[in-house]
């Protein structure tokens, strides 16, 4: 058996270990230069471990934050999956395999004082029945896909025709390889935030967009769609390992009526077939229920839906229920609003960001 912890100091390494498995097993989300863009964002350390038992291999990346701000008697952590989506990537033959390495990975945390674990288990690439994890798994919300092939066509007539109008209104199209736009579409993001009075845990600084052109570039672009030459709808999206996965996107409300965020989207069909990506990733909403707006307004792309899970592991019920105690007297004023988060104890104001 081989168990290997990778950090960022081990990027060569994770990479080849990476490059061992198949695409269809993989999206960018599992990249230590993906990890890297939300080092300063997260204020955590990426670490990815690699097993190979008997024919089996395991890839779990993942990022380790000291728990502070509490008595306790030693150093203790929590780990939880970037941005995006996680959990464990592997070709696993045997269910003993998977039985072995979940007790070695829950050994590895109770040695290095790991308390709790969060997975945000990724639908682009395992359902429910494959996770490998022993977690409590949990629905969360439902995510839209279309395949991006020559003869894929938008399901919703009125998205077709409010593109085919765009075109009319003479807007264009530009793709940005090289992110010197990056400006213009980190203006648009954090216009289109304050004007929909986005949860503080989709606000992002400069530094965070500018890490991709300084660790991501190569699996990031960005689309604009200009009228009269200036940017008035952009969008981030990922691509590689024959996925496309759109990020963020940002527009100015004004030319609304214009569909230039239809054009977008269009856009982003287009390109993702022009580099041969045959999946791409529209996402969700920020609810679970089947009326949420945005879902709503991604399901008129795309009809490919797939249920997307959280899941939760306690590794030390003493140390983590001791925490969660203090959290309720230490910071009494917030634990009405994050009282059902699994991490709650990350919780501490009315400003925190953190996402779990």
């Amino acid at each position: 058996m081989l168990f290997e912890v990778y950090t960022i100091s081990d990027k060569l390494k994770w990479d080849e270990r990476i490059s061992s498995f198949d695409d269809e097993k993989l999206d960018i989300y599992y990249l230590p230069e993906y990890y890297q863009t939300w080092i300063e964002h997260e204020k955590a350390e990426p670490i990815c471990i690699y097993c190979e038992i008997n024919n089996s291999k395991f890839l779990y990346p993942f990022f380790k934050k000291e728990i502070k701000r509490y008595e306790l008697d030693a150093k203790y952590y929590d780990i939880f999956s970037a941005y995006g989506y996680g959990g464990v990537v592997s070709d696993v033959k045997e269910k003993t395999d998977r039985k072995i390495f979940n007790y070695e990975f829950n050994r590895w945390c109770k040695n290095n004082n790991i308390i709790a674990e969060f997975i945000r288990e990724n639908p682009s690439i395992n359902k429910l029945d494959n996770f490998i994890r022993d977690a409590e798994y949990l629905k969360v919300r439902t995510n839209v896909f279309l395949k991006s092939t020559d003869n894929y066509k938008i399901p919703s007539k009125s998205r077709r025709n409010y593109i085919k109008q765009a075109i009319k209104n003479n807007l264009s199209i530009q793709i940005d390889e090289n992110l010197e736009t990056i400006d213009s579409f980190t203006k648009l993001y954090n216009m289109t935030a304050k004007r929909l009075d986005m949860d503080k845990s989709y606000l992002f600084n400069d530094n965070y967009f500018n890490n991709h052109k300084k660790y991501f570039i190569a699996n990031t672009k960005i689309i604009n769609i200009l009228f009269e030459d200036k940017i008035i709808s952009s969008s981030m999206f990922y691509y590689g390992f024959k996925k496309t996965i759109y990020h963020l996107s940002g527009s100015d409300f004004k030319y609304k009526k214009l569909y230039p965020n239809e054009l977008l989207m269009q856009a982003m069909i287009n390109e993702s077939k022009k580099i041969n990506n045959s999946l791409l990733s529209l996402g969700g909403g920020t609810t679970d229920n089947p009326e949420d707006k945005l879902f709503k307004y991604k399901n008129r792309f795309g009809d490919n839906l797939r249920d997307v899970y959280i899941g939760k592991k306690v590794h030390n019920e003493n140390i983590y229920k001791n925490i969660c105690k203090q959290w309720e007297v230490n910071y009494s004023d917030v634990v009405s609003k994050y009282k059902n988060f699994f991490l709650k104890y990350r919780f501490i104001n009315e400003n925190c960001i953190y996402r779990r």
